[in-house]
């Protein structure tokens, strides 16, 4: 059962940082400027991931 949890975190973890990822790239110089959107949906990602 606790290897199922492991496994299960890491995989949360990986499409959490796959998702920054995609945000980070889809932002773009916007990144600097956008205050709420990109920003937020990175830190939101990041956050679900720890």
């Amino acid at each position: 059962m606790t290897d199922d949890v492991i496994l299960n975190k890491c995989a949360t973890i990986e499409r959490c940082v796959i998702r920054v990822i995609e945000e980070w790239e889809r932002a773009g110089e916007a990144f600097d400027t956008d205050f709420t959107g990109y920003r937020q949906s990175l830190l939101k990602h990041a956050s679900l991931g720890c």
